[in-house]
């Protein structure tokens, strides 16, 4: 069987700025995770964060979150926050995805199955909106497995969690491959970012809420480290526990 995870293909650029209040539209700060900061809630600029608290600039619902040593902003849109933290492997060791699928503008693909050199248009033409119960759809899919679906709550949402895999896909997937890929959410804003499963990674998926209040949340630990999978998702429960709503 190979584990596998929802990754994000894309990082966000982020530009240089002051000014603003908790909760209002501001340009991201270069300086918001150089050490010696305020301890009071800053934006979090992309790239390695101090230890202590931040708020999102662009992701809505503006939400605030607290980092240990170590973790890193990768990207932040409107409708992303993607957070990890590297402990010396190729990719990030353990990642936080919090998608806003009505913000992110997000669809499914109705084939999960993208070609190489098929283009954005391409899977914007045959993608449709997120399934009202997204494990499902993923659990009707033959080339993974779903389990451990259960009720649960976080971030202050009801809905349902489950960790998946990929049982029998060989080598090594990745989006954009040059080998057939499993692309299955398309992120349409700002620009079609797709999120696909790449070989050896693990993933616990939440997904939360109805509406505009949705989100899906997407735990990443990479194949490195894949026999550390429950001590890392521990490790990623930690920031989201402690994700407020502004």
């Amino acid at each position: 069987m190979v584990c596998v995870v929802l990754a994000l293909a894309a990082f966000a650029a982020c530009a240089p700025g002051h000014g603003g209040t908790l909760g209002s539209k501001r340009h991201l700060e270069v300086a918001a995770g150089a050490q010696g900061r305020a301890s009071t809630p800053v934006a979090a600029a992309a790239g390695p964060l101090a230890p202590g608290e931040y708020y999102t600039s662009l992701f809505e619902p503006t939400i605030t979150y607290t980092v240990p040593e170590g973790w890193e902003l990768g990207a932040e849109t409107e409708g992303v926050v993607f957070l990890g933290r590297d402990i010396g492997s190729e990719r990030q060791a353990v990642s936080v995805t919090i998608l806003s699928p009505a913000q992110a503008g997000a669809a499914v693909l109705d084939d999960p199955v993208s070609l190489p050199d098929e283009s954005d248009e391409a899977l914007v033409h045959r993608s449709m909106p997120v399934p009202g119960d997204y494990l499902s759809y993923l659990a009707k899919h033959q080339e993974l497995m779903v389990s451990g679906v259960q009720s649960t709550t976080l971030l202050g949402r009801e809905g349902s969690v489950a960790d998946v895999a990929v049982t029998d896909r060989p080598g090594d997937l990745s989006c954009p491959a040059t080998t057939s890929c499993l692309t299955l959410l398309l992120e349409q804003q700002p620009g079609v970012t797709p999120h696909g499963f790449v070989a050896g990674e693990q993933e616990r998926v939440w997904d939360l809420g109805a509406g505009d209040d949705r989100l899906i949340v997407m735990v990443r630990v990479a194949p490195a480290v894949a026999d550390s999978f429950d001590r890392l998702v521990q490790d990623a429960m930690s920031v989201l526990a402690s994700v407020h709503f502004a």
